[in-house]
């Protein structure tokens, strides 16, 4: 490259002179001079470690559903009730029946915020046997997690509180003492810390009906249907997709037959129920097509409660109830293995169990 001089612009051409290269910087003085501009720069330093903190955040919640319901909703949990939300997050087709009051609409909801929270641009779709199931229960569950999360604020109105000592979720105070029951994890005393809140994550609170759903910051989309709404089932698509459908033993195996198009491209299905009906995609599921599923039976034996003989976990069965139903009913009764025991009665396999043994 030549420059030109102002007296013979055509024939006097000098080489121009070369650029200066900058010297190179070691890593190590490079990120010094970062430094050196973040200390400049207070806002760069916290939105750097606020979005540092935020991935560590998501990377732990990805990898266990138990430590997100733990640190975003300061659930406490157990053993079974774990073991379930880890086969919804990770498997692809899982079948789980259950005795009354375990916890299995309260999973659906975690396993419904872990998708759409951990995973941006996920849908998920809920479902089941009825629209006051849908709306009442299930959707019920999920805008609660959504108060606990955000609010830090429990259904009955008490403060989400963890421990001071471990950060494990508190138990909430008992009504007659006033008191806060000592940590389930490390044993200490107190009231303990508010819980974190989680309000930029989960964005603004659920609309009242499960149809018209839930959309978050990330663009994650979660939504309840009516089993009277197969279309709508098989309408809806992504790359990631989850399907969670509830009481599944009352459920038309047409609508497991309008989403079936959408797991043969990966959707998951993670579906659960009280075992009523010995016929059907969810009894099925747990024999002759058994190879296909992750199967899960959880008692209402094997709640906390029943264990210690003690209210341990609030809303989970307790132990005066199971011991009046055993008053009632023989053990070895189709009502006691359905709603205690989550087993299928036996018998004839086109056995349907009276609605009034169930409800």
């Amino acid at each position: 490259m030549y420059a030109r001089t102002e007296s013979n612009p055509l024939h006097n051409m000098t080489p121009a002179a070369p650029k200066r290269a900058l010297p190179k910087l070691s890593a190590d003085e490079a990120l010094l001079r970062q430094v050196e501009a973040e200390i400049n720069d207070p806002v760069a330093v916290a939105a750097r470690l606020a979005a540092t903190a935020q991935r560590d955040r998501l990377d732990r919640w990805r990898k266990d559903p138990v430590v997100f319901a733990q640190e975003v909703f300061g659930l406490q949990t157990w053993d079974r009730w774990e073991e379930m939300v880890r086969l919804i997050a990770f498997e692809k087709s899982v079948a789980i029946k259950s005795g009354h009051k375990t916890g299995k609409s309260l999973g659906f909801g975690v396993a419904a915020w872990h998708e759409g929270i951990c995973y941006p641009g996920a849908r998920v779709v809920m479902t089941s046997s009825s629209d006051l199931q849908v709306n009442d229960i299930l959707w019920r569950e999920f805008t609660n997690l959504w108060k606990m999360a955000v609010l830090s604020q429990r259904p009955d109105g008490s403060e989400c509180r963890i421990c001071s000592k471990c950060r494990y979720p508190l138990a909430p105070k008992d009504k007659e003492t006033d008191v806060t029951p000592s940590c389930q994890k490390c044993g200490a005393t107190g009231n303990g810390d508010p819980k974190p809140k989680f309000g930029a994550l989960f964005g603004g609170e659920p609309m009242s009906l499960a149809r018209t759903g839930a959309v978050l910051p990330n663009g994650s989309d979660i939504k309840g249907f009516t089993t009277n709404e197969p279309e709508r089932m098989a309408g809806t698509s992504a790359a990631r997709l989850l399907y969670l459908v509830d009481e599944a033993s009352g459920i038309d195996d047409a609508i497991f037959a309008a989403v079936s198009g959408n797991r043969m491209g990966g959707a998951r299905l993670a579906m659960a129920s009280n075992p009523t009906r010995q016929i059907g995609f969810f009894f099925d599921a747990f024999h002759r097509k058994s190879k296909f599923w992750k199967v899960f039976t959880v008692s209402s034996l094997e709640t906390p409660n029943v264990k210690a003989g003690r209210i341990v976990i609030p809303g989970l069965a307790e132990p005066a109830t199971i011991e009046e139903f055993k008053d009632e009913h023989d053990e070895e009764s189709p009502y006691f293995k359905v709603r205690i025991l989550g087993e299928f009665a036996g018998g004839s396999d086109d056995v349907v169990v009276p609605i009034d043994l169930i409800s």
